[in-house]
């Protein structure tokens, strides 16, 4: 009778080849913390300019989050990185070749009459395309490949460039001014609309750039990002509930135009002055949480649904 023999995870991991690719990972991952120091010594300089540009800007202060966040992804996935270690030095020439031109340009800019966001946008790019180099380096592409999103959500710590931004938020205000509309209207309130100004009885209303919720925008599609990667399997899920979280935020947008308009209507036109328009953008962020965790709540249910494919 001839036996068979079970083959654990343990007895996978004990393997004297698992334990020589793990004591390899582990120094490959230390070699990587260096150069990740090293880096941000040498962008010393505009690293500092930014955290102090983050801390007093009103648009991009949540950018100072994205190195936390991005850490503590790669740190979840610790268990499984250090099997995925190699070097892929070919794959380093064109994030290397980026980061050269950006920090170029950065300097170039620095030199010149530009503002401190296009500089920073520019030099911080640079910083993260060389990480991008120096993980292909030492970790090759298996070991970017298992951190690929914190890795990914890096380029999120540069500021978006003044123009960008200017475009954004006209495209925001305008996109923001039709939910506002039909909101008004849901309301029973009274107005005249001509693009972006709401001709109110006993007021007149804007949706200028400052009213467009670009922080909030950005905010809640790195929100839909970050949630489609935690709580989502599949690729399909995922991009629709990060494309579904832009109109979701000019909607919102529009409901805090009009929630304001409809209290300067019937309460007083003093309203446009109170905390609930220079101070309420985080409670109607929040209650756009409310459809957007549905909506991956949703997804989830069709992921378990969705028939399983079959082993080969």
């Amino acid at each position: 009778m001839v036996g068979t023999t079970e083959i654990t995870p343990n007895a996978t991991q004990d393997a004297p080849g698992s334990q020589g690719r793990g004591v390899a990972g582990v120094r490959a991952w230390r070699r990587f913390g260096l150069l990740a120091m090293a880096l941000a010594l040498a962008f010393a300089v505009p690293l500092w300019r930014w955290f102090g540009f983050a801390l007093h800007s009103e648009t991009f202060s949540y950018v100072l989050l994205i190195p936390v966040i991005s850490v503590y992804l790669a740190w979840q996935r610790k268990p499984g990185l250090w099997e995925r270690v190699g070097s892929a030095s070919w794959y380093a020439i064109a994030p290397a070749l980026a980061g050269l031109s950006l920090l170029g340009g950065g300097l170039w800019l620095a030199s010149g009459s530009c503002s401190l966001n296009d500089y920073l946008s520019w030099s911080i790019l640079a910083l993260v395309c060389f990480l991008w180099a120096g993980g292909f380096v030492l970790l090759g592409s298996q070991g970017m490949r298992s951190v690929c999103f914190p890795m990914a959500l890096l380029f999120c710590m540069a500021p978006i460039p003044d123009a960008v931004t200017h475009e954004v938020q006209e495209f925001l205000k305008i996109a923001s001014s039709e939910p506002a509309a039909w909101f008004l209207w849901l309301g029973r309130v009274e107005y005249l609309q001509q693009g972006t100004f709401f001709y109110l009885p006993g007021i007149t209303i804007q949706v200028a750039e400052e009213c467009s919720g670009i922080r909030s925008t950005l905010v809640l599609l790195l929100t839909a990002l970050l949630t489609a990667q935690l709580l989502l399997r599949r690729p399909w899920t995922r991009i629709l509930l990060v494309a579904l979280s832009v109109p979701l935020g000019i909607v919102r947008n529009g409901f805090r135009v009009a929630v304001i308009s409809w209290l300067c209507v019937k309460v007083k036109p003093e309203m446009i002055h109170s905390p609930i328009h220079h101070h309420g953008g985080p409670v109607f962020f929040v209650l756009s949480l409310i459809p957007l965790f549905y909506v991956a709540h949703l997804l989830r249910k069709c992921e378990g649904q969705a028939p399983q494919s079959r082993p080969d």
